[in-house]
């Protein structure tokens, strides 16, 4: 009994650590996908100059941001309402618990909410490129973490599961 009480007990905590230094991963690659869609809302508007709408239908098209969840939300209820902004954070708010963002940087992403289609093209540009530069510290921040803490945290999963089974046995 005790053995199988230990078995499991090493399973589980390796399982925890390993869940919790691959949200550091998760984030990593989430902070890299809304810097690829930074990139591409730049582009849409410096060359095409397309509207907020538009924008959202083609980045939900993208293979590439498949992990942002939020666009998708967002692209079904722009077509119930026109209210971008407003639906804009609701999107991201209502796909926090699915994303592994931190606080800073949904609030980074939901500053785009209140810049899409707000001013006049070259105005957007510029405001774009500091959320693209805060973007960029969050996404080195979170690189460094991920070096640092990703593979302590599975590390410790497996060594609290040996201490526990050694504590059982």
């Amino acid at each position: 009994m005790n053995l199988w009480i230990a078995l499991l007990s090493i399973i589980l905590c390796s399982l925890i650590g390993i869940v919790k230094g691959r949200s550091f991963k998760h984030r990593v690659c989430q902070l890299e996908q809304s810097l690829v869609m930074l990139e591409k809302i730049q582009t849409y508007l410096r060359y095409e100059q397309m509207p907020t709408k538009d924008i959202i239908d083609c980045l939900v098209d993208c293979e590439e941001l498949q992990q942002l969840c939020f666009l998708k939300f967002c692209h079904q209820q722009l077509k119930k309402s026109h209210d971008f902004p407003r639906l804009w954070t609701q999107s991201i708010e209502q796909s926090a618990n699915k994303m592994d963002f931190q606080k800073n940087d949904q609030k980074v992403l939901k500053m785009l909410g209140n810049i899409l289609g707000s001013t006049n093209t070259e105005n957007q540009l510029n405001q774009l490129e500091l959320v693209r530069q805060l973007l960029e510290q969050s996404f080195q921040q979170a690189t460094q973490e991920h070096q640092q803490k990703g593979k302590l945290f599975q590390s410790l999963g497996v060594l609290s599961g040996i201490a526990i089974a050694i504590l059982c046995i």
